[in-house]
C-alpha cells in the first residue's frame, strides 16, 4: 500500500466525524502524503494526520457555511409551479424569475467555487507544516552522511541542505571547510595539534575543546 492509500485509510478513520466528501478526503490525503514517503513509519503518518486535523475542521466549517449561503441566496429564485390550464400546457416561467435549470446551474457553479476555495485554503495552510517536515528530513540526511561522522556537530550544524540532490556536494564542502579551518588554526599558532588520539571522532572533539580553551584564555580581560 502506497503512502497516499495509507493516509486515506487513516483519515477516513480519524476524520469520520467531520462528514467530508470522498473527493475532499482524497485531496487532503494527497496533501498529507506529499510530505511523506512510502517508507514512512506509522508514527510519522499518524503525526502528519493529527497535524492536519485542523484543516479537516476548517473544511467542514467552510462547507457548512457555503451550503447555507447558497441555499439562502437562491431560495427566493425558485418559481412556484404555474397552474396548468385546460387543456394542459407547459407551465410558464413568471417574468423576472429564474428557471429551475438556471438555479441548478448557479448552485453547481457555487459548489465548484467553494471546492476551489477549500483546496486553496488547505494548500496554503499545510505549506508551512510540509516545509518544516522537509527541512528536518534533509537535515537528518546531511547530519548522517558518512563524511560528517568525525566532524563535530558544533561545526557541521551551521550548514543546511536545501535539495537532496546536493547532499554529497554539501557534505564534501563541510569536510573541506573543516580541514581548512583546522589547518588555518595550526598554521597561525592558535592551536598546536596533540598526539593522535584513539579515534578520528576523539581528534575532532579534542580540537573543538582546545579551540574553546584558547578563546577563554585569550578573551579580553575587564579592568576594574
Amino acid at each position: 500500500m502506497n503512502i497516499k492509500d495509507r493516509a486515506l485509510t487513516a483519515i477516513k478513520q480519524n476524520y469520520a466525524k467531520f462528514g467530508l466528501k470522498a473527493e475532499e478526503l482524497d485531496k487532503l490525503a494527497t496533501h498529507i502524503a506529499g510530505g511523506l514517503k512510502d517508507e514512512s513509519t506509522d508514527e510519522e503518518l499518524n503525526t502528519a494526520v493529527e497535524g492536519a486535523k485542523f484543516y479537516a475542521e476548517m473544511m467542514q466549517s467552510v462547507g457548512n457555511r457555503k451550503a447555507t449561503e447558497v441555499q439562502n441566496k437562491y431560495k427566493d429564485y425558485i418559481p412556484k409551479p404555474a397552474e396548468p390550464p385546460v387543456p394542459p400546457t407547459p407551465p410558464a416561467t413568471p417574468e423576472g424569475q429564474l428557471t429551475i435549470e438556471q438555479v441548478q446551474k448557479l448552485i453547481e457553479q457555487s459548489k465548484a467555487d467553494n471546492q476551489k476555495a477549500i483546496d486553496d485554503a488547505v494548500k496554503a495552510a499545510t505549506a508551512p507544516f510540509l516545509a518544516q517536515q522537509e527541512k528536518a528530513r534533509l537535515n537528518g540526511l546531511l547530519m548522517g552522511h558518512e563524511k560528517l561522522k568525525n566532524i563535530p556537530k558544533s561545526f557541521s550544524g551551521k550548514y543546511s541542505l536545501d535539495k537532496e540532490e546536493d547532499l554529497d556536494a554539501v557534505a564534501t564542502q563541510i569536510e573541506s571547510d573543516f580541514t581548512s579551518f583546522k589547518q588555518e588554526m595550526v598554521s597561525s599558532g592558535q592551536f598546536v595539534e596533540a598526539p593522535s588520539p584513539s579515534s578520528p571522532q576523539a581528534e575532532a572533539d579534542d580540537f573543538v575543546t582546545a579551540m574553546q580553551g584558547f578563546s577563554e584564555r585569550n578573551a579580553p580581560k575587564t579592568q576594574a
